[in-house]
């Protein structure tokens, strides 16, 4: 009987992560040049790296919710998705993962920094 270790599901999970995100920066840099502006590649990969990682805690992993959720960290706030007005959004199991991030992206962006702001570091 063959048996995978939690380690090596890790491993390959992040394999598959990199290659999943170096594809979704091409993406990003050809439909949505604007928003990957003054990043070279690394920064550009570990933020969606990042956006990945995160909403994934939401349901989101669908190429274009992640490169909303990483456009939504740009206009919004680093950490957009630990502010309750955003939590409330993306918790909605009642709407689609991109009716969730299109309502984030109607979000008011100083709202957002303030509440961000008052989250524990």
């Amino acid at each position: 009987m063959l048996t995978i270790r939690d380690a090596q599901i890790e491993a390959f999970q992040r394999d598959l992560d990199l290659t999943y995100i170096a594809r979704l920066a091409e993406r990003l840099r050809v439909d949505n040049p604007a928003i990957a502006a003054g990043m070279d590649d690394n920064q550009l990969q570990q933020g969606l790296l990042d956006s990945l990682r995160r909403g994934r805690r939401f349901g989101i992993e669908a190429a274009l919710d992640v490169m909303a959720f990483f456009a939504a960290t740009i206009r919004l706030s680093p950490r957009f998705d630990s502010t309750p007005s955003a939590i409330a959004l993306l918790s909605d199991q009642t709407l689609s993962q991109s009716e969730r991030l299109y309502r984030v992206s109607l979000l008011v962006p100083a709202l957002v920094r303030a509440e961000a702001a008052g989250l524990p570091a």
